[in-house]
């Protein structure tokens, strides 16, 4: 079984992807394309930020995502 702190790493770690695909996605939403292109990569970079607080909120309450307990409430 994994650690409190083996957990609290990964989920920093994919923190920062999420982070990182957000600002990825969110560069290319204001880029000179395609109206409709631009809002997929801007309804892309917004999915990228629920995830990073979804996992920011495990991180504050410190629950263990892998825990069957644990419910994602997806909002």
């Amino acid at each position: 079984m994994m650690s409190q702190s083996d957990i609290e790493a990964i989920l920093k770690m994919a923190m920062d992807w999420e982070i990182e695909a957000y600002e990825f996605y969110h560069a290319l939403s204001q880029k000179n394309l395609d109206s409709s292109v631009k809002q997929i990569f801007a309804e892309l970079a917004e999915e990228e930020q629920k995830h990073q607080k979804i996992l920011q909120s495990f991180l504050k309450t410190r629950r263990n995502p892998l825990d069957s307990s644990a419910q994602l409430i997806l909002r």
